[in-house]
């Protein structure tokens, strides 16, 4: 099972994999989670003016 989860304030996705997992000779069973967060996508903005910085004479 693949669940996602978007933090809008914190500008983030959360990707969670759940895995059930299960031991027929120890008679154990279970749940694997993995968690993936995902950066956003920075979109460039093409734009952009660029200054040069004037330096104060002294």
């Amino acid at each position: 099972m693949t669940f996602t989860k978007r933090f809008p304030s914190e500008n983030k996705t959360v990707i969670a994999n759940i895995v059930p997992i299960r031991d027929p000779f120890l008679n154990l069973r279970g749940f694997l989670m993995f968690m993936v967060e995902i950066e956003p996508e920075v979109k460039k903005d093409k734009k952009k003016s660029k200054k040069k910085k004037s330096i104060p004479k002294t």
